[in-house]
């Protein structure tokens, strides 16, 4: 059976891209179970799959400071300063 040389840019690019969408979906499942308890302690107490208990807690504190973060409102004053005015979708 012969080698597979990664050295080549179109197989290193292609394991990248494959690699960067599994981690996606699996990021997406962990979440997902993050998501559905209640509280944050029930949430700790039960890792998903075969995750340990200490990557379990780390991706807990993880998805609980990245998707508690808020997006700050559209700063009107801002916007009076730009140098054209917005018309997108108006008709």
């Amino acid at each position: 059976m012969d080698e597979v040389n990664f050295h080549i840019d179109d197989i290193s690019m292609y394991v990248d891209n494959l690699m960067e969408r599994n981690w996606k979906d699996y990021k997406y499942e962990l979440y997902q179970c993050f998501k559905g308890f209640k509280s944050t302690e029930e949430e700790r107490q039960y890792p998903y799959g075969h995750v340990t208990q200490e990557d379990w807690s780390w991706l807990c504190t993880f998805f609980e400071n990245k998707y508690s973060e808020k997006r700050p409102k559209k700063d009107p004053v801002s916007r009076a300063h730009l140098p054209y005015k917005h018309r997108a979708w108006l008709k």
